[in-house]
């Protein structure tokens, strides 16, 4: 999707499937001061204005990623990266972004799951470090058990059954 915004105003050049592109209603925006800004989620047009002016104020390329306003066939959120490169007239006068928007939901996702996956993996490393470190320990008790025991065996054996401690070495 294509779009060529002048700098300091709301106007701009958007291609004809602009708000089908975005799952909107064709002209959705007519009579807004900013249409372009209705297809952006409303959590994320504020940091998506001041990226682009953030963009024109330093003269350099704007890329920011966003949320749609509209969600996706499933109901979750559709993401959209832009791109826009600043060029300035032969006169070096007022600004324009020329710039492309593409849907980056799937990888969007594919990033959500792979997040999920890593997070998975890392407790299950955890599960396992646990389960090293409680079979070490077992070990090491299970080592000084048997020199518990055994000690108490020679006792017992150098001790008649009348003895007090005889109860307690058996």
């Amino acid at each position: 999707l294509g779009w060529d915004v002048v700098a300091g105003k709301s106007e701009g050049y958007f291609s004809d499937d602009y708000w089908r592109f975005h799952g909107m209603p064709e002209r959705a925006g007519s009579g807004e001061p900013d249409p372009d800004l209705l297809v952006i989620h409303p959590d994320d047009r504020a940091g998506l204005r001041a990226a682009a002016e953030a963009s024109l104020t330093a003269g350099r390329d704007f890329r920011c990623e966003f949320r749609g306003a509209a969600p996706g066939p499933d109901g979750r959120p559709r993401w959209f990266a832009a791109r826009g490169k600043l060029v300035r007239d032969a006169a070096g006068g007022t600004p324009h972004v020329i710039g492309v928007t593409v849907d980056i939901t799937d990888r969007k996702r594919l990033d959500e799951e792979r997040a999920a996956l890593d997070r998975e993996l890392r407790e299950a490393r955890q599960r396992e470090s646990l389960g090293v470190l409680a079979a070490g320990i077992a070990h090491d008790f299970n080592n000084l058990l048997t020199i518990v025991l055994g000690n108490a065996g020679l006792a017992r054996g150098a001790v008649t059954d009348a003895s007090p401690a005889a109860e307690y070495l058996t």
